[in-house]
């Protein structure tokens, strides 16, 4: 049985099409681009962002979201190295050619930091700031889904009534028509369903967390692994928004963040994940422990003769050694230069 992909993945006229959109609407505008692409293959995906080619300025790639699950719904062992070659490999393969876009959450994937084998119940501030620190200071533009800045968590769907989204209830009705049993796939919708993301932002204390003044929001409200709201983040000391801002303040004031080269490092570490950004000889090196377990990691020799001090550390570091024992989601920017 087909699924029609060849239709609209890469389909046989869209570059056709989309050099035309470009030549007739976007050239004529200063704007922004952007194609939600369906898993595209490796050279239409350059296609698509090749400035020579007038199409579109990005597209999104998810492929390292697939690092932890077979179709959302159904939870697998974290790949690392998966993980790393969908974040990095587009980032090092448009360079200079085109631009990229940097992005952990959106409306169809649930919760970065209820994912990737992380416990977040034990590590929600350090998966929290360690995603970001490790992803938005690549090659690309920043998209920061609604709540990701404070560290808003997956929920406990307690059943199938609590889940809007059309797909999860196409799943739980397919899956009883086989017979499976309900709890497990209700905790398929707790690992993957696209409702984690679309449930009420959580704005403060007040009811329905201040997302309106009504008797009940849109979607009922379900318990979230970890109990946050902005209002509370913004009042405590290790705040993950201002974590958000101490990264963001470095990929606007820091030229390599912008224009620099990166290099991966550490590509089979199943633990580590790591590279540089330079340009005119000055950079930053990023690196952090993805696992729950204290990590030795040791500078690569090229970086540890350029290093110069800590940019940016999540459990708030201001030193580093040639080698270390990183703690559980520990990651740094460090400067480096000639």
């Amino acid at each position: 049985m087909g699924t029609g992909g060849e239709f609209y993945i890469d389909g046989p006229r869209i570059h056709e099409y989309l050099k035309e959109l470009n030549e007739r609407a976007f050239s004529r505008y200063d704007c922004y681009t952007v194609g939600e692409s369906y898993y595209p293959h490796k050279e239409d995906a350059l296609a698509y962002v090749d400035k020579d080619n007038k199409e579109l300025d990005t597209i999104f790639n998810f492929a390292h979201l697939d690092s932890d699950n077979s179709g959302k719904f159904f939870r697998k062992k974290f790949n690392l190295r998966k993980f790393k070659e969908g974040l990095l490999g587009p980032q090092i393969e448009s360079y200079g050619k085109g631009w990229n876009t940097l992005v952990l959450e959106n409306h169809d994937n649930s919760r970065s930091n209820s994912r990737f084998g992380i416990d977040v119940v034990s590590y929600h501030y350090e998966a929290s700031t360690f995603l970001p620190l490790i992803t938005f200071l690549g090659f690309g533009t920043p998209f920061i889904y609604m709540g990701e800045e404070f560290g808003m968590t997956n929920v406990v769907f307690k059943g199938i009534e609590q889940c809007k989204d059309p797909v999860s209830n196409f799943i739980y009705k397919l899956l009883r028509r086989f017979f499976v049993p309900k709890g497990f796939i209700v905790s398929c919708l707790n690992s993957g369903a696209r409702d984690h993301a679309r449930v009420p932002l959580r704005w403060d204390e007040s009811p329905n967390h201040g997302f309106n003044d009504g008797e009940k929001p849109w979607q009922e409200e379900c318990t979230p692994l970890v109990d946050v709201s902005l209002e509370k983040d913004l009042k405590s000391d290790k705040s993950i928004y201002r974590f958000y801002q101490e990264v963001l303040k470095i990929k606007k004031t820091n030229e390599a963040a912008v224009s620099g080269v990166i290099k991966e490092y550490d590509h089979n570490n199943k633990r580590i994940i790591a590279y540089s950004r330079e340009i005119e000889g000055k950079g930053y090196f990023v690196f952090g422990n993805f696992s729950s377990k204290p990590t030795k990691y040791r500078l690569p020799d090229d970086i540890k003769g350029k290093a110069k001090g800590v940019l940016l550390s999540n459990y708030g570091k201001d030193e580093i050694e040639g080698e270390m024992i990183l703690d559980p989601y520990e990651a740094f920017a460090i400067e480096i230069g000639e």
